[in-house]
Parts: structure tokens; C-alpha cells; sequence
């Protein structure tokens, strides 16, 4: 199954791909955070970084009869270090082009990861070099097929080093907060007030998968596969990396900001998602309690759906939830 479904796959050590591939920063914020990190110890240059982008996966039949641990937390990423014998795993809420808008002023989740880890926008600068001598190397997680249509094709990032804290909640010294476009509104000094240098730096390992997007009133059943489908893939992927230690997946609103998708039904989908891809853990970042209460809507409704009977089929699954008449949101301009 590995070797089927795996595009590129490529490995450096830290110092190498920084140097190689370094980021391209031109928002002034961005360059002052940058170039103001602290230097690594030989320990962490040599770290690996491996680099694995992925086909999609065929799912199984039936929904498995081991159960996912789902949790949800009132909070944003916090990145904490793994017990042995567990591999953790971040959810980056991709654009379809890879850590693509990493250097100009946005600062929604996909360019405050890239941020807070700059190799992440090495990766990047390095898979869009390796494009030149192989195609299946292009930075995108979501590709065109030959039949017309778009399908996904996750990145993971394993080893990633995240050296420095970012913190955009509204404050006294930022009232506005510093995510999305109040990030490149704010003063050089509110940011400075916001960064915590982290030494040394915490290993993180990244899914980027992009949500659908461009949705209008009523999801399609369409729009519904591809969501279970990007996250189901992206999830057994990571699943197929952690060499068989137990699994934990950190996710949250993915899709549900600037693409407007519906916070009950994102919730839902990456629930079944882990479920269906044996995924010890899944815990669920709602960042406020009005996303928390959504979640609670959609893990009820996980429940009622996938423990019905003795052999639950996904694809029955997925249409009872198409029959719930979910609706598309708005963006939110971040």
C-alpha cells in the first residue's frame, strides 16, 4: 500500500534544506521574526526532515468496530512533545498550493505554521526546485485529474522544527489580535511583544490537506466524498509514517475560515475520518466555545451514525449525512 500511493517522498537533515531552500520572506514582520530566531545546536541541524507527498487512498467497506478516542480542547495548537511510543500529528488547513502565501502578509493557520516553522516554507522553496526533474514533486495538495476534476494529495511533513510562538489572540498590547489580515496591520512592536523563542525548538510533525472550498447552499454529495475522502487519506497516511506507533492527529475548524465550510458537518467528516483510518486519537482544537459547541454538534451526530448496527457501511454513512441538508457558510476573509 505504501509504495502505491506515495508521489515523492525526499529526505533532508535540517541544516541542509534550510540552506539549500531557504525561505522567502517579504513582509517585513516576517523577515524580523525570521532573522532574529536563535541559532541551532549541531543536535538540531542534523535533525530529518522527510517529505512524503501522497496519492489518495481507497477507504474500507465498513466502519471498524476499534474505536477512536475523540477529544476536543477550548484552545489553538499547542504542539506538546509525545510520550514514547506515540507519534503525534498537526493538521496544516492547506491552500492546493503548498504553504503558497507563507512570505506576503496573511497569517491564518496554514502561514503561522510555515512561520513559526520555516522549514516548513523550505519544503516548499525544495519541492518546487525538484518540479524541474519530476513532476509528481509539485507543492500542491490537490491536483488536476485526466478526467477533469480536482482530487488530493497530501503532504506530510515529519520532523518539522518549531522554533519560535507566535501568539495572535487579542490582548491589551494587541487588541485586534495579530491572525489573518490584522497581522500585517499591526505595528513591527505589537508583533515583537507577541514572539516567544522557543530553545530549544519542539518536533512537530504536519498533514497538509486542503479542505473543498468555493461551496454555494447545499453541500453536494460530491463536496461530502471529497472531504472524507482528502481526510481520510491524509490521516492513513500519517498513520503509514509513524511506523506503527500508537497515533494521535491534532486537527480543529479545518476548511470552516476563509473556505466557509460548515463547522458541524468539517467536524464530523474528520471524526469518521480517523475512525475509518484506525487513528488512536483524534483530538480536536475548537479555539473558541462557539466552535466547541458545533463540535459537540457533529460528535453526536458521529455517534448516532457510525454505532448504529454490527456492520456500518461508510458510504451509507456519508449519504445520511448528505440527507442532513448541511449548509455552506461564508468566508471569513482570513
Amino acid at each position: 500500500m505504501p509504495a502505491k500511493n506515495i508521489l515523492f517522498r525526499k529526505s533532508y537533515e535540517y541544516k541542509d534544506l534550510s540552506n539549500k531552500f531557504p525561505p522567502v520572506f517579504t513582509n517585513g514582520h516576517k523577515k524580523y521574526i525570521y532573522n532574529n530566531m536563535p541559532p541551532l545546536n549541531a543536535d538540531f541541524d542534523s535533525q530529518e526532515i522527510r517529505v512524503t507527498k501522497w496519492d489518495g487512498f481507497d477507504f474500507p467497506e465498513h466502519i471498524p468496530k476499534l474505536v477512536t478516542k475523540q477529544t476536543m480542547h477550548v484552545d489553538s495548537f499547542t504542539y506538546p512533545q509525545p510520550q514514547a511510543g506515540t507519534t503525534e500529528w498537526h493538521v496544516n488547513f492547506a491552500d492546493a498550493y503548498l504553504f503558497g502565501f507563507y512570505g506576503g502578509g496573511l497569517f491564518a493557520q496554514d502561514e503561522k505554521q510555515a512561520m513559526e516553522m520555516p522549514c516548513l516554507a523550505s519544503v516548499k522553496e525544495m519541492m518546487e526546485a525538484e518540479t524541474k526533474i519530476n513532476r509528481a514533486a509539485m507543492p500542491m495538495t490537490r491536483v488536476m485529474s485526466k478526467k477533469g476534476g480536482m482530487y488530493s494529495t497530501p503532504v506530510l511533513i515529519k520532523g518539522a522544527l518549531r522554533r519560535v510562538d507566535v501568539d495572535t489572540t487579542p490582548c491589551a498590547p494587541r487588541p485586534n489580535g495579530l491572525y489573518g489580515r490584522a497581522f500585517s496591520n499591526s505595528t513591527l512592536d505589537q508583533v515583537k511583544s507577541a514572539l516567544t523563542y522557543l530553545q530549544p525548538p519542539t518536533v512537530v510533525n504536519i498533514i497538509a490537506i486542503e479542505a473543498p472550498k468555493g461551496g454555494r447552499k447545499l453541500y453536494t454529495v460530491n463536496q461530502i466524498a471529497d472531504a472524507f475522502g482528502t481526510a481520510y487519506s491524509g490521516f492513513i497516511a500519517a498513520k503509514i509514517e509513524s511506523n506503527s506507533e500508537k497515533v494521535i492527529i491534532h486537527t480543529g475548524n479545518w476548511g470552516t475560515g476563509a473556505f466557509g465550510g460548515n463547522k458541524i458537518l468539517m467536524a464530523c467528516l474528520q471524526m469518521i475520518a480517523a475512525q475509518v483510518a484506525e487513528i488512536d486519537e483524534l483530538i480536536f482544537h475548537s479555539f473558541d466555545e462557539l466552535s466547541a459547541g458545533e463540535y459537540l454538534k457533529g460528535k453526536k451526530l458521529f455517534e448516532e451514525l457510525c454505532f448504529s448496527g454490527d456492520k456500518v457501511v461508510v458510504d451509507s454513512v456519508l449519504d445520511s449525512l448528505l440527507q442532513q441538508n448541511f449548509l455552506w457558510g461564508v468566508s471569513d476573509g482570513n
